[in-house]
C-alpha cells in the first residue's frame, strides 16, 4: 500500500492517452444485416466501407438492430467458422469509431 504522507506532491501528474484504434477493437466497421433468412444463421454481419464483409454477428447482451448502418468498433470473441466460411463473432460490447475509407 502507498502511505499518502509519503508522495511526492511536486511531482507533475502522468498524462495517459487513449489507446490507438488501431488494435483497439476485435473488429471494426458497418453493421449490416446479413439478409440470412435460414433458422440458425447470423442476422448481422460488419462490413469494411467498401462493402466487403468482414464477419458475420451475434450480439450477447447487445440488440444489434439499434446500431444498423453505424461505424462501430467491436468487442467480444471472434472466431472462424467452416460452416459459413467466414470470421464469425459474439459482440459483447460496441462504441462508435471513425473508419478510414
Amino acid at each position: 500500500l502507498v502511505n499518502p504522507n509519503n508522495l511526492n506532491r511536486s511531482a507533475p501528474a502522468i498524462q495517459t492517452r487513449p489507446a490507438p484504434a488501431k488494435g483497439r477493437f476485435g473488429g471494426a466497421g458497418i453493421i449490416q444485416r446479413s439478409g440470412a433468412s435460414q433458422p440458425g444463421l447470423p442476422k448481422h454481419v460488419l462490413v469494411h466501407p467498401n462493402g466487403q464483409r468482414l464477419a458475420y454477428l451475434q450480439g450477447e447482451g447487445v440488440d444489434l438492430d439499434k446500431y444498423l448502418g453505424e461505424s462501430m468498433g467491436l468487442e467480444g470473441d471472434r472466431f472462424y467458422r467452416p460452416d459459413l466460411k467466414s470470421e464469425f463473432m459474439i459482440v459483447k460490447s460496441l462504441q462508435p469509431v471513425k473508419l478510414k475509407p
